[in-house]
């Protein structure tokens, strides 16, 4: 038996459980298996596949994977700040290994950069550089004086007033959606009046929406009350030969995962034949007035 002062009382469930069942000590902290439970709760089928990308960008940063992919397009697939082209960067890490053996998220190469204080996202940068001024505390002055620094210690006698100049003159713009009657906005950054020049003629062929008027008919609502999607297991292979076991796919889709779960199932793909059909329905039933 565990004794009293070596267990902690979980803020979720409100069991007592083994300290070593928790990552934290503080009064807000979750046991082990209330972590692993939300976890799952999280690989929603939205769409079709198991969209945990989408997820994530939207709860840390409130943008859609279709405007990341426009942020992309509009830095050329580059760093904003060393310019290097994603083709050059080292694969980032690829999520929590999956409990079914499948391979995890997609890797990326290009990370979000957002100002924590004002949570306005102003690009997309390499880890490395993503790093570099978290490090540097995003401050204007502090990345100055190491401009300053490495000036001199390379025997640079000029002041590196350009270098500075192009710090101090960051552009952020406000977008709005496109959508009648939305009054949806989002944030970006950009280096110069120049590069948001070039981001506004490209948006002009590529109007922004936002998350509820992405794939409208993806959203449940009084008059769209109801959705079927149909997945199939099938094997992947992304060039290097197959993949161990099977993953869920809808028709057209280009990925997907070998997990997927929704309110009171799982659902396997490695555990069923190949050719498996998942047929997911999700439905509205509004109270009776």
């Amino acid at each position: 038996m565990i004794a009293v002062d070596e267990t902690k009382r979980c803020r979720q469930c409100g069991k007592h459980r083994d300290r070593g069942d928790f990552v934290s000590d503080g009064p807000g902290a979750r046991c082990g298996p209330c972590r692993h439970r939300d976890r799952e709760r999280q690989r929603v089928v939205e769409g079709g596949v198991s969209r945990i990308r989408e997820r994530s960008l939207w709860s840390f940063y409130r943008i859609t994977p279709e405007q990341y992919d426009a942020m992309r397009v509009a830095q050329g697939h580059r760093c904003a700040i060393c310019r290097r082209h994603e083709d050059e960067l080292p694969v980032g890490r690829t999520g929590r290994p999956r409990l079914d053996g499948s391979p995890p998220a997609e890797a990326f190469r290009l990370v979000v950069d957002h100002c924590h204080d004002t949570k306005v996202v102003r690009g997309l940068l390499c880890v490395a550089c993503n790093s570099a001024i978290g490090q540097m505390r995003d401050s204007v002055d502090v990345l100055a004086a190491a401009i300053r620094y490495l000036n001199r210690d390379n025997g640079h006698s000029h002041e590196p007033e350009r270098e500075i100049d192009m710090l101090r003159r960051r552009v952020t713009a406000t977008v709005r959606c496109t959508k009648s009657g939305c009054g949806e906005t989002a944030h970006y950054e950009y280096d110069s009046q120049r590069d948001r020049r070039e981001a506004d003629r490209w948006r002009k062929d590529h109007p922004w929406r936002c998350y509820r008027h992405t794939n409208e008919d993806e959203v449940l609502s009084a008059t769209n009350a109801e959705r079927t999607t149909v997945l199939t297991a099938v094997k992947v292979d992304y060039g290097h030969g197959p993949l161990p076991g099977l993953s869920w796919r809808a028709e057209g889709a280009s990925s997907g995962g070998g997990l997927v779960s929704g309110p009171g199932f799982k659902a396997i793909a490695s555990d069923l034949p190949e050719g498996a059909r998942l047929i997911v329905t999700a439905r509205i039933e509004l109270p009776e007035a």
